[in-house]
């Protein structure tokens, strides 16, 4: 039949028949996430989002002023200090972690500035020269740093920690450092197999932006 003979449908004849969900303001973290697992969040059916350290790879989270981006961040930090991993932070606004100004897991001052920021991603990129050494040493060529840690653990060596590296307001650090965008993909290329983990964060991204990160990233939030 002719598409143009069947009645057409009015939105006022569509009827709602549950309530729309809604996510919790707030959701506590669970007491029974173990190390190693980090705790993202809850579904709407109220189920717990958690993942393994090396399921969550490198994150960028997107949110406006108020929408909970920097207690999600802290969230995820927090977490990897009961891990016991280490932190390279950046928070040019200041806001974010001044709490943490003074935690012996930082490897790096806090970066509060762009050109701060830019040293402190060749202070990772030098972390992951280093690794990248250790790795050499090792017979059988470890993929990555659960395999290192193994041999390591045999051998009665001191493990690899794993490094959080937050980047707040990365959109403003791109646009007075462009060259790190360059170094930012050098980073989270290379930072998985090492043990290395990246969040960019900022209220928006643009597409050239988003361009070089994309294959990188494994959670968009």
């Amino acid at each position: 039949r002719d598409l143009h003979s069947f009645p057409t449908r009015r939105s006022s004849d569509l009827v709602l028949l549950s309530a729309r969900p809604r996510l919790p303001r707030q959701v506590e973290l669970p007491a029974e996430i173990g190390a190693g697992r980090v705790g993202l969040g809850v579904r709407m059916d109220g189920q717990h989002v958690v993942l393994s350290w090396p399921r969550l790879g490198h994150v960028l989270t997107a949110g406006m002023t108020g929408s909970g981006k920097s207690v999600f961040l802290r969230s995820l930090v927090y977490q990897a200090l009961r891990d016991g991993m280490q932190l390279l932070l950046a928070d040019i606004d200041q806001a974010t972690f001044p709490m943490l100004a003074a935690n012996s897991a930082l490897m790096a001052p806090i970066a509060t500035s762009p050109a701060e920021v830019a040293d402190l991603v060749e202070r990772a990129l030098g972390e992951c020269d280093n690794r990248a050494a250790l790795f050499q040493s090792v017979p059988g060529y470890p993929e990555n740093i659960e395999e290192y840690n193994q041999h390591a653990e045999q051998k009665l060596q001191q493990k690899l920690q794993r490094v959080l590296i937050v980047l707040d307001e990365f959109s403003a650090v791109a646009a007075a450092v462009p060259q790190i965008k360059e170094r930012i993909g050098a980073l989270a290329w290379r930072g998985r197999k090492f043990g290395l983990h990246v969040v960019f964060a900022a209220q928006e991204f643009t597409k050239d932006l988003v361009g070089p990160l994309r294959a990188q990233v494994n959670l968009a939030l």
